[in-house]
């Protein structure tokens, strides 16, 4: 009996309700029991090859965001983990960019000097982050994904390019 699958089992209707629940909200439940061992191996090389890749930008992104290099590693690990769980794109990138970090300085600049007040800038820029955080969970929870068919493709080649300009100028 213990080298029986969950799907072997009987369940009642209650606990396969919750068994459903629980892949919705954290689909890496439904994903892990389906890993073979290389699908592991490749998953681990992945993950070390991530790190070793957002350890240096994580603290290049916090200097662009005038902030503390360490500040800039929370802002790459702590993303990552929370997909992991959460998330549902293998191909997916999360974490800290180059646009964000910039938008960052130059909209908390205007509150809080980080040279002068280097606390309540980075209080500022917590802040911020969770704001957003707690905006695109709402978002999510609420299915609005929708919104994202009114930006036109010119829009977003349009950002797109303003980015790259923007980063190469400040390069």
């Amino acid at each position: 009996a213990g080298s029986r699958t969950m799907a072997e089992m009987k369940v009642s209707p209650g606990a396969s309700e919750l068994k459903t629940l629980l892949t919705k909200v954290f689909p890496v439940l439904g994903v892990v029991p389906t890993l073979s061992r290389e699908d592991l191996q490749g998953d681990v090389v992945a993950g070390l090859t991530t790190a070793v890749m957002i350890v240096p930008q994580g603290m290049a992104y916090a200097a662009l965001a005038a902030l503390r290099p360490e500040i800039g590693l929370y802002s790459a690990v702590l993303p990552l983990t929370i997909y992991s769980l959460l998330g549902t794109s293998r191909q997916l990138a999360v974490g800290p960019v180059a646009m964000v970090s910039l938008l960052t300085s130059a909209g908390l600049g205007k509150f809080a000097d980080p040279t002068e007040e280097p606390e309540k800038y980075t209080e500022l820029a917590s802040l911020l982050a969770f704001m957003l955080g707690v905006i695109q969970t709402a978002m999510g929870v609420f299915r609005l994904d929708f919104l994202v068919r009114f930006l036109s493709h010119p829009v977003l080649s349009g950002f797109t390019s303003a980015a790259a300009i923007v980063i190469g100028l400040s390069q």
